[in-house]
């Protein structure tokens, strides 16, 4: 005869007559055959909470790595700019000087010794809006030939408040970023 009781973790079934049974000999009490009923509320809790950490520490990084990013987009198009405007006064291009006019909303590049004024010829790249630099509006002029700054000269910053880049141009025209 089988006999079956559970309590709250564990079924047990023991056997009165062990002849008949196919049980194994021995012990006659099973605690092997545990029916799992499901996840405690606490298994679920401490789950959520890993993944809530986990999710949150990845998003912080992400905000990170994304300003950082428009930060250093913003950097990379400035010191592209000067070094394509230095490389042409050093070839004479035109036999102007050429220079990077900085406003908050664009950058402009120009062929004469100051900026002063539109011209056709001027070309313009936008500029990250959220991007601010330091000085606001200031311009790089390129002597041709040497291609030394003759106005300019001096450090730029530009940060999203969170993260900043720095750009250095001597008066012989080196740019260090």
């Amino acid at each position: 005869m089988i006999q079956i009781f559970s309590s709250k973790r564990f079924t047990h079934i023991r056997s009165t007559d062990l002849s008949t049974s196919s049980l194994p000999l021995g012990r006659s009490t099973l605690y092997s055959l545990r029916f799992s009923r499901g996840f405690t509320a606490i298994e679920i809790l401490v789950v959520v909470a890993i993944i809530a950490l986990l999710a949150s520490v990845g998003t912080i990084m992400g905000f990170d790595t994304i300003g950082r990013a428009s930060v250093h987009s913003e950097r990379d198009l400035f010191v592209s700019l000067l070094t394509s405007a230095r490389a042409r006064a050093l070839a004479n291009v035109n036999e102007k000087p050429h220079g990077i006019r900085i406003e908050p909303s664009k950058f402009i590049i120009f062929e004469r010794s100051t900026y002063g004024f539109a011209d056709p010829a001027d070309r313009e790249m936008n500029r990250n809006s959220f991007i601010v630099s330091n000085p606001a509006t200031a311009e790089v002029v390129f002597s041709q030939l040497s291609a030394n700054v003759s106005s300019g000269a001096g450090q730029y910053i530009l940060s999203d408040g969170t993260q900043s880049a720095v750009i250095d141009i001597n008066s012989e025209g080196r740019i260090d970023w």
